[in-house]
């Protein structure tokens, strides 16, 4: 009896789906990216198109429970599912869709479910509504999860003001993500229980290594080579939150470099020059009709 229930829910949506005019409800996802880095955010896009012709409330509650559900079925490359750690309904929690209407809806798949391992993960969304006879299922999205490898480490102590306290530390790294030909760096802060950031912060130039370093109150300085000319510097603090960015370029042939002071632990950029917007470098919203200065190269986003 199980089985057969279970099955009426499965096969009865991909059905549907194969006539869109028969489907009360359109839904799709999409993922921001084909691979991911360990650990790094897996933002999916949920589109939800109501056809039913009558306006639905998915967060209403009915008999103590939502009039609406929805549901992600993820398995891994060996075909193993992945449970879920937190229900997902509550993203359509305050929903309401007048008849006809869309609705777009971003989120990180990780709140949900562990996807910290190493593998090929297909996704499918199911939504439903308890004044429709059926539920309704995506096609499935691939996502791809690697760990990226560290090209640079370092081990840091938490500052904190009471001295008799115990020294917790964190370890701030750059590690390459590799996916067919595209080489990207990410930046890293984790302890021995919790990442607590992965943020990409550019692509690999070869001969050219990034450079970081940790200061004396725990802020890990990020410098690394984006364009032929032109470098990207990031500060974060000892939370993985990201606090400053700006762009460097050569001076008389000299280029920028981190250097931490032997007596403060400051650590600060040494050499090159401050690289001037729109002269030695354009961003996407700087172009104006398409046009730019020859000479300026343009910093796409990752």
């Amino acid at each position: 009896m199980i089985g057969n229930r279970f099955k009426l829910t499965v096969v009865m949506p991909l059905f549907l789906l194969s006539f869109p005019a028969l489907a009360s409800i359109g839904i799709e996802i999409k993922a921001d990216r084909e691979c991911y880095a360990l650990y790094e955010h897996i933002h999916i896009t949920l589109k939800i198109r109501n056809n039913s012709g009558n306006r639905l409330s998915f967060g209403e509650m009915s008999e103590g429970r939502r009039r609406g559900n929805l549901h992600f079925i993820i398995q891994d490359g060996r075909g193993n599912r992945i449970q879920q750690r937190k229900d997902p309904s509550e993203l359509i929690s305050n929903l309401v869709l007048k008849a006809g209407a869309t609705k777009e809806i971003t989120f990180p798949l990780n709140n949900f479910f562990n996807l910290a391992r190493e593998s090929t993960y297909t996704v499918h969304a199911q939504i439903g509504h308890d004044r429709l006879s059926h539920a309704y299922r995506t096609s499935g999205v691939r996502v791809e999860v690697r760990e990226p490898h560290p090209v640079w480490r370092q081990n840091f102590g938490l500052p904190t003001e009471d001295e008799d306290n115990e020294i917790k530390h964190r370890t701030a790294s750059i590690r390459r993500l590799r996916h067919g030909r595209k080489e990207i760096y990410c930046f890293q802060i984790e302890d021995e229980n919790y990442v607590y950031v992965v943020n990409r912060i550019g692509r690999h130039i070869s001969g050219a290594n990034p450079q970081g370093l940790v200061d004396g109150n725990g802020n890990t300085h990020v410098l690394l080579r984006i364009k032929s000319r032109i470098f990207r510097y990031q500060l974060y603090n000892y939370k993985g939150d990201f606090l400053r960015e700006r762009y460097y370029t050569f001076a008389n042939e000299s280029r920028p470099a981190l250097r931490r002071d032997g007596k403060t632990g400051a650590v600060s950029v040494v050499g090159g020059r401050r690289a001037e917007q729109g002269q030695d470098y354009v961003l996407p919203g700087d172009t104006k009709d398409g046009v730019r200065p020859p000479s300026a190269p343009l910093l796409e986003p990752l």
